[in-house]
């Protein structure tokens, strides 16, 4: 796991591995997801609690499920609403 920002919440109660976290408040609720990455601000990720393998970048991208799986997220306050999707 690695984790850069203030509230960047990868080292608080994540056991998921291989998540990448860049920004305040980057994947705040996610815990035993598993090789997520997040660049922005402001709840990038908030949604993701069991999720694998997403990318969220922008202000807010978020996805629309706990446990979303293969989803790209660009852009500002963005939500992906399906697994394997481009948004």
């Amino acid at each position: 796991m690695r984790s850069l920002g203030p509230e960047s919440n990868l080292f608080f109660g994540t056991s998921g591995t291989g998540n990448v976290a860049i920004g305040k408040d980057t994947l705040p609720s996610l815990t035993t997801g598993e090789y997520n990455i997040a660049i922005g601000t402001d709840d990038v990720g908030l949604t993701l609690t069991t999720g694998s393998s997403n990318i969220l970048i922008g202000k807010g991208a978020d996805v629309n499920s706990a446990s979303a799986t293969n989803r790209v997220v660009i852009g500002h306050t963005v939500t992906a609403g399906f697994d394997n999707t481009v948004t």
